[in-house]
């Protein structure tokens, strides 16, 4: 009666997904029945599946927990790939413990670093593509539609030193190119 009782407050632990405290209910029923001799009672082989269980259960979803809040709480920056796994295994702990609110707000902050990380490189790839087509303007000789979308490249991604001076380049090339054009008109009217 004493070892049900037991196994009984592990049962409303286990259902609450408490297994930490449920593997405790469990291990102190199977120790009474242990004591009273008598551990080929039904009752022992059952508990003692739930309490392998309960602390299986118990020990991955701290394993996740640990996993998923590290990644949601630093700032380093992660990949799509660290962050899509921090995200499976996050499901795979709520499936564990579906209320766990502080999983919960962990795996919410992990999907919202992986959109950030996917809109960035969205936002790089628009950069890009403005270098892309500055360079198919430049080599159809329409300079000043190219410095267009060079500059456009570099408002979005003004870290980039050798575009800057590349446009710098550029820049010098037009204004050379254009003082000539002005000396040959200015020629031509004498």
């Amino acid at each position: 009666a004493y070892a049900q009782n037991i196994f009984n407050s592990g049962d409303m632990y286990y259902r609450a997904h408490q297994f930490s405290n449920a593997a405790k209910q469990y291990e102190e029923g199977l120790k009474a029945i242990r004591d009273n001799g008598d551990i080929r009672d039904q009752l022992y082989a059952r508990y003692y599946k739930l309490w392998e269980e309960s602390i299986t259960k118990d020990k991955r979803f701290r394993e996740i927990y640990s996993y998923v809040s590290a990644i949601a709480n630093t700032e380093k920056q992660y990949t799509e790939e660290e962050l899509n796994k921090a995200i499976g295994l996050g499901e795979e702990g709520l499936k564990i413990v579906p209320n766990s609110n502080a999983l919960g707000s962990a795996l919410h902050k992990v999907k919202w670093k992986l959109s950030e990380l996917k809109r960035q490189k969205e936002l790089q790839a628009q950069c890009e593509a403005k270098w892309q087509e500055g360079t198919t303007l430049f080599n159809q000789k329409r300079p000043q539609e190219a410095m267009i979308k060079f500059k456009e490249n570099l408002a979005c991604a003004p870290n980039n030193q050798q575009r800057q001076q590349y446009v710098i380049q550029i820049e010098q090339s037009i204004r050379q190119q254009e003082a000539q054009r002005q000396a040959c008109m200015n020629i031509r009217k004498q």
